[in-house]
């Protein structure tokens, strides 16, 4: 990390950060005091660890890691790795205007440490995304959530806007991917036959909680794509860019270039929200409490459960198998009025694999209740 005196073309500082192995940061930011948060991926077993006490090493695995570096570059103000016991990678970090850091990237372990009343609770595919939200002085995790299908999918870029909305980006190869009633796209598109192809980007809006989605959305067309970068303007406005094979990624009216021209193009993608008040522009508030039918179904392995509340409510959302005997919990929390969603991944309170065969899953708030049921094929 180094920091240059433009005016003078001269380095006020630069450092080494890292162990015996290999290390590696795609991804750095500063916050209010011009602090530097640093984040990336670790082999080394002794990666300096300041400040957290929730760090946990495994030996022979890529190790993802935050760390905030003084704006003197003379100290570690805090540094910690998150995950779980197989690989990780954070791949961006954004700041809000309290100092903490929202990291997202990519997981392939199980037990990567997510909050109790996170959005996605249960490892969903072969690789998830990952969301974590961590303190000013990185000691603590104020929420941690995956983000997927029963796919490959990975998160690449994070901003976060005035009221701690984080907007996250990145590739996603599941065709049951959450997204919101008021997506863009709905659909997933497709990808290439490489095993390496990551199939359609996505933008998906996570609310200051990190237990629902305000928004989410595929992007692509019929080949492959992949997402590298976010930012957000003055107006909150978001621009994505990434790399196409499509012929057919979504284009507008007057934009610079509709045609794709080689194998692999650039696009950037611009979406307009405003949330003045924690709803999207155009969404409308349910008038009523409904809790929807699972899709798909049947499903193996996982299902998307959508529901609405007509006005701010705590509530549940359980699975029981046919006699009656509880499941899994997917939703205990005080949620506001609007569309929701939550992924199962048809697993237990103890993350194993259920069986196949008929499950009902019931919501309930103060004086109402739901319920429906769905099909696990094996």
């Amino acid at each position: 990390v180094a920091k240059i005196d433009m005016a003078n073309d001269s380095i006020l500082f630069s450092t080494y950060i890292g162990g015996d192995s290999s290390d590696w940061a795609p991804s750095f930011t500063l916050d209010g005091e011009n602090n530097i948060i640093i984040a990336g991926r670790t082999l080394s077993s002794n990666f300096p660890v300041v400040g957290s006490t929730f760090a946990q090493y495994t030996a022979g695995k890529s190790n993802a890691f935050v760390a905030k570096l003084s704006s003197d570059g003379s100290r570690l103000l805090y540094s910690t790795l998150i995950g779980g016991r197989e690989d990780e990678l954070s791949f961006d970090v954004a700041t809000d205007s309290s100092g903490n850091a929202y990291v997202t990237g990519v997981t392939k372990s199980a037990d990567f440490p997510v909050s109790p009343s996170a959005l996605d609770t249960s490892y969903g595919g072969s690789e998830d995304a990952f969301l974590v939200k961590l303190s000013s002085n990185g000691n603590e995790i104020l929420y941690s959530t995956y983000i997927g299908g029963s796919g490959k999918d990975g998160g690449r870029g994070v901003v976060v806007d005035k009221r701690g909305r984080a907007y996250v980006t990145g590739c996603t190869r599941s065709a049951n991917f959450p997204v919101s009633d008021d997506a863009y796209d709905k659909t997933f598109n497709g990808a290439g036959t490489e095993s390496w192809a990551w199939g359609d980007p996505y933008l998906l809006v996570m609310n200051p909680e990190g237990t629902q989605i305000e928004y989410s959305t595929y992007l692509g067309g019929s080949n492959d794509e992949e997402a590298y970068g976010i930012a957000m303007d003055n107006d909150g406005d978001v621009y994505l860019c990434g790399v196409t094979s499509s012929a057919n990624f979504p284009t507008t009216e007057g934009a610079y270039d509709r045609t794709i021209n080689g194998s692999t193009n650039i696009y950037v993608t611009k979406f307009s929200f405003n949330f003045p008040t924690g709803v999207k522009t155009g969404a409308v508030i349910p008038g009523k409490f409904e809790l929807k039918q699972n899709h798909p179904n049947p499903f193996n392995p996982s299902t998307t459960i959508h529901y609405s509340l007509e006005k701010p409510a705590q509530i549940t959302l359980t699975v029981y198998n046919l006699l009656g005997q509880k499941v899994r919990t997917l939703v205990d929390a005080f949620q506001n009025a609007g569309g929701h969603s939550i992924c199962w991944h048809a697993t237990n309170e103890q993350n194993a694999s259920v069986s196949s065969g008929i499950y009902l899953y019931e919501m309930k708030t103060a004086g109402q209740n739901h319920c429906k049921k769905m099909i696990l094929l094996q």
